[in-house]
């Protein structure tokens, strides 16, 4: 593992506005561990899991996309990466975990709901273009049956589209001033999780091919992406074409969009110094103040609430 580095961002000095009162904005001495895309690597998580004291951290967030993996998919490595989510949701550190939604999540978050709400059962026919392509080719019945041995739906209805901490967002993909649906309301965040929760409730509630069609702007997928939005939403959003640091108060940090940190001449190795850990970060990682961290299954991060212009960013490997 490479050594802790305590790098501050690149934040341009600016008149800023009111600190922000979101309702999810409490701070404590202690660090939050913020666990990017694991892809069903159930070695990438147990390996992060076997060297952080969970009891010294006040939150732990995973940004999303636990399912489908960039390799060949297993049963078994979906049935382990479902049952350590939901063992370590019940452990008791599990009022800490924060469970984000990622859009590999989206099938499956659906199907469930699905499953129970809708009378007449599922319909995914006729399904055209980017949506035909992504839900079939990633959602199967007998994937959603494997984690759903382990998944209840306590542990769905803990899945969120964002949370805070501090000045800190955290969000799969990204949230920007043009995902509020009410222009007046951008950057209240009250506002937008209001937005979201009416949103989710309409994919509970919904046949496939009809929320769709309403555009829930949540799941909106841009052509960055393959998808016919002008820009993905929070769960889409292509971090080199499509995000935009222009929320003042916040330093966010995303996953989403995958970095191959080995593709780099300069990738920092196990025992680089803190100061080429921080160039590599800021020249590869960073758009403002903000970072995204999916480095394929090799980068978590910790962030530091006593000072939140620092990250501490390791190596996994």
């Amino acid at each position: 593992m490479l050594p802790s580095t305590k790098t501050k961002h690149p934040r341009k000095l600016m008149k800023t506005r009111a600190k922000p009162n979101h309702k999810h904005n409490t701070m404590s001495d202690r660090r939050i561990l913020v666990i990017p895309d694991v892809h069903e690597e159930l070695d990438f998580l147990t390996k992060i899991e076997n060297q952080k004291d969970f009891s010294q951290l006040e939150r732990i967030i995973l940004l999303g996309d636990y399912f489908d993996p960039k390799s060949i998919a297993t049963e078994s490595s979906l049935a382990g990466i479902a049952e350590n989510i939901a063992n370590l949701c019940k452990s008791e550190h599990g009022k800490k975990v924060t469970l984000l939604l990622g859009n590999h999540d989206l099938p499956y978050y659906y199907m469930h709901y699905a499953n129970t709400n809708l009378k007449g059962g599922i319909q995914l026919p006729h399904l055209e273009g980017f949506w035909q392509s992504y839900i079939k080719n990633t959602y199967t019945p007998r994937r959603l049956e494997i984690i759903e041995q382990y998944w209840d739906n306590d542990l769905w209805e803990r899945i969120q589209i964002f949370t805070t901490c501090g000045d800190w967002l955290f969000s799969h993909a990204g949230i920007n001033v043009c995902d509020w649906a009410n222009p007046s309301d951008a950057g209240n965040l009250d506002a937008l999780e209001k937005q979201y929760a009416e949103e989710l409730k309409k994919v509970k509630e919904t046949q496939l091919t009809d929320f769709i069609k309403r555009k829930i702007s949540f799941i909106r997928s841009g052509k960055a992406r393959q998808g016919e939005a002008d820009f993905g939403g929070p769960l889409w959003k292509d971090w080199h074409s499509e995000f935009k640091d222009d929320l003042e108060n916040y330093t966010q940090i995303v996953g989403h969009t995958h970095h191959d940190l080995f593709r780099f001449p300069d990738t920092p190795s196990h025992n680089s110094s803190p100061e080429i850990i921080k160039l590599f970060l800021d020249e590869h990682l960073c758009n403002g103040k903000s970072y995204c961290i999916d480095g394929g299954q090799l980068l978590y991060t910790l962030c530091d609430p006593d000072n939140t212009q620092r990250i501490f960013p390791r190596f996994a490997i």
